[in-house]
């Protein structure tokens, strides 16, 4: 897990390892930490979905596009662990569908990513047929499972727009 998204830069990198030489010392309250054991600490303690509402969980990370004559939305939400949405799914639909009204959007997605186990799933409602081609295994309870997806700039909008403005 060690800084292993796709928009991390070498900076991060530089910047990681300084602060570990300063924090993990003996005798400091993070002895014996590295930086993976308290990243995923740090993760673990401040994602979820059983912790918000849906509206908020929703609009937190919101970005609003237009492409091939739609206009959409895209959230991202962040879990230490996809089956949380589970128990969530019906809820986060609902606003979705909700926002799409107030909003005049034709189409809405949430991005449930596990920031632990780097993967994602697509919520998505008011899809238009061309996004059945998108390249995500459609799951049971129809949300798709974007394996290795953590960035929605750099990996999933290449892949929406791709579909959209063809």
């Amino acid at each position: 897990m060690r800084l292993s998204s796709p928009t991390t830069t070498d900076r991060d990198h530089r910047a990681a390892d300084r602060l570990a030489r300063w924090a993990f010392v003996p005798g400091s309250i993070l002895a014996g930490e590295t930086i993976e054991s308290y990243g995923e600490k740090v993760l673990r303690s401040g994602v979820g979905l059983s912790t918000r509402d849906p509206k908020e969980i929703i609009n937190s990370d919101l970005k609003i596009y237009d492409a091939g004559g739609y206009d959409f939305a895209i959230a991202q939400a962040e879990v230490t662990d996809l089956l949380q949405l589970d128990e969530h799914l019906k809820e986060l639909e609902f606003s979705l569908n909700e926002m799409c009204e107030k909003k005049g959007l034709d189409f809405a997605m949430l991005m449930v990513t596990d920031v632990v186990g780097n993967s994602s799933r697509l919520v998505v409602v008011n899809a238009p047929p061309i996004l059945d081609d998108l390249p995500y295994p459609r799951q049971i309870d129809g949300t798709r499972l974007a394996a290795g997806v953590v960035s929605r700039k750099k990996q999933l909008l290449p892949v929406i727009f791709g579909l959209l403005e063809v």
